[in-house]
């Protein structure tokens, strides 16, 4: 008998029938689209140009300095000499030069302010008012506490507003022979001469003006020059061209347009090809269809993605459907290009026939039983009491939906309604009526109490029917388990 039927009835009781098929080529060709023309094109010449950069150098400035010096003396001494200390704010400090008996001497006499304090005159000063050591011991003595008397800074150099402080004195021996040496004049472009054992001098590098680098800037056309030497500083323009104060770094050739050799291009067409064949064989062992791979062609199954092979197929009672199709860059020729298999009852491959269905809807009214509301609905595919005909071999459509109905029975609403059956298969075919058109009839409340308000198209119910125990009694419907046959069906 036709597989469709049998898988509808009898696939819980069956077991799966293996079968095995194999697919073969004829004339299949191994290389790629075809060449069905050729274009010649000539060789292309090479198109060049020279670029150019160019640099502009303005030269830096050399540093400009001069020299200045300093010196500081000390005066020769005898094997004593006089340390003398006042209390002042007269002091003699670095800076500049005073004249004293005759003798010029590093530093000057300063006035620092605030309140006398006692502290040394520089030895140079002192020594330098004495003649070959010629020491006044009479003028020697006296101490902070108890001064030997006063002294008019005048005659060590000092300006007369200096004054006379109080001083004391006292004599020291010298094994050097020199006094200390004084304090530094002040620095002067005026070249004190050459060091000597009473004189020091220093000198030093004054700098009037730094030097500065070369400036080298690089030109850039229709743009300000650059620091950096870079790619944007190529141009066309020649040294001409730019103008003096450029000078030339460096060129290179710039090819425009490669050489190219003469060469044929290939006019590429679709490859005609001659269709494979694929047959079933009889009675084969295994559970699997392998599709072979072949240059130029993809197989679909059951409607699949094309793929190119080798293509497994696992195989079961449902009809397997192979399509070849054509590779991008091949064509078929005339032939034939699909093939459907099933297995009959006992397990030979063959080509299916198409089945015949038959249909059914029955629908039941809205119910008071015993007090208790039961809802309208409809019910699709019940053949008989035994014999249940419903997806995936029987679609329903309920109120002009697109979705098929999931369910064999749906609650409905009191109102009109209408349910259109088609086969899944659009190759099979339907015996008895396809389209129904009905009313369902409510019931009044006061009867059964509050009555739900159901939506137009129906619903799944299965709320309503636990809430109507009585369901199964009023509609005199019950669930039944497939037979393994059907006879009597209508097959082609």
């Amino acid at each position: 008998m036709l597989k469709k039927i049998l898988a509808a009835l009898t696939s819980l009781v069956l077991g799966t029938v293996v079968v095995a098929t194999t697919a073969t080529a004829a004339h299949a060709v191994s290389t790629p689209p075809c060449v069905v023309d050729e274009i010649q094109h000539p060789a292309v010449e090479e198109l060049s140009h020279q670029e150019y950069r160019y640099k502009q150098v303005t030269p830096g400035e050399d540093e400009v300095s001069h020299t200045e010096y300093r010196f500081r003396t000390r005066t020769v001494t005898s094997s004593e000499k006089e340390r003398k200390f006042i209390y002042s704010t007269w002091s003699f400090v670095d800076g500049g030069t005073t004249t004293i008996n005759g003798k010029t001497v590093s530093g000057h006499w300063q006035n620092l302010g605030g309140s006398p304090f006692w502290h040394e005159i520089a030895e140079s000063v002192i020594n330098a008012y004495w003649t070959n050591g010629n020491i006044d011991d009479s003028l020697l003595g006296g101490s902070e506490a108890n001064p030997k008397g006063t002294v008019p800074l005048s005659v060590y150099g000092a300006p007369g507003g200096a004054g006379s402080p109080q001083y004391y004195a006292f004599k020291e021996s010298s094994p050097s022979g020199y006094t200390d040496w004084g304090p530094w004049s002040g620095w002067s472009t005026t070249d004190p001469g050459a060091e000597t054992e009473t004189k020091q001098v220093e000198s030093k590098k004054v700098v009037d003006s730094a030097s500065t680098p070369d400036v080298t800037v690089y030109y850039v056309k229709n743009g300000t020059p650059s620091d950096d030497l870079t790619d944007a500083n190529w141009t066309d323009e020649t040294l001409q061209e730019v103008g003096e104060p450029w000078t030339f770094v460096d060129e290179r050739k710039v090819v425009d347009r490669q050489y190219k050799p003469g060469w044929t291009e290939p006019v590429y067409g679709d490859c005609v090809i001659v269709p494979p064949t694929v047959s079933c064989l009889e009675n084969v062992e295994g559970t699997t269809l392998t599709l072979p791979e072949i240059p130029g062609v993809l197989w679909k199954v059951d409607g699949g993605t094309p793929t190119a092979g080798p293509v497994v197929v696992q195989l079961t009672l449902a009809d397997v459907t192979i399509e070849a199709v054509p590779a991008p860059g091949y064509v078929f020729s005339e032939g034939q290009t699909s093939w459907t298999f099933e297995a009959d009852e006992n397990g030979v491959c063959q080509f299916p026939t198409l089945a015949n269905f038959p249909t059914n809807a029955t629908w039941d009214d809205e119910k008071c039983v015993l007090g208790n509301w039961v809802p309208g609905s409809v019910t699709v595919g019940q053949i008989d009491k035994t014999t249940t005909i419903f997806a995936p071999w029987v679609d329903y459509y309920l109120d002009g939906s697109q979705t098929p109905m999931t369910t064999q029975k749906v609650v409905l609403a009191p109102g009109p309604h209408t349910v259109v059956a088609q086969p899944r298969d659009p190759d099979d075919s339907l015996t008895g009526e396809t389209f129904w058109e009905f009313t369902i009839e409510g019931v009044d409340d006061e009867v059964c109490g509050d009555i739900p308000t159901l939506p137009l198209t129906g619903g799944s119910g299965s709320a309503l029917l636990s809430q109507a125990g009585l369901l199964l009694l009023c509609s005199g419907l019950a669930l039944v388990a497939m037979r393994s046959r059907r006879s009597g069906f209508m097959l082609r």
